[in-house]
């Protein structure tokens, strides 16, 4: 299912095929989760960031694909 994911853009994406039966390698974003962030967010940049999402979310439904689990802790904000 992960080939399904490749080329979405604000979707982590493999670094190689993974080694083990259920794991999987992804690239580090150098970011934090949106849970772990300190400071409220600027109105432009909360909108951009759903946008960002929305977009995301969209393109995993257009490839049958659902998260089910999309908090702020499984979604990752990465420095500008």
């Amino acid at each position: 299912m992960p080939g399904r994911l490749r080329g979405i853009s604000g979707i982590a994406q493999l670094v190689e095929e993974p080694r083990y039966p259920a794991s999987i390698l992804v690239p580090d974003v150098c970011g934090t989760s949106l849970a772990g962030l300190a400071t409220a967010l600027d109105a432009d940049v909360l909108t951009r960031l759903g946008s960002a999402l929305a977009r995301a979310v969209a393109g995993m439904r257009h490839r049958v694909v659902m998260h089910r689990d999309i908090t702020p802790v499984n979604i990752m904000v990465s420095p500008p």
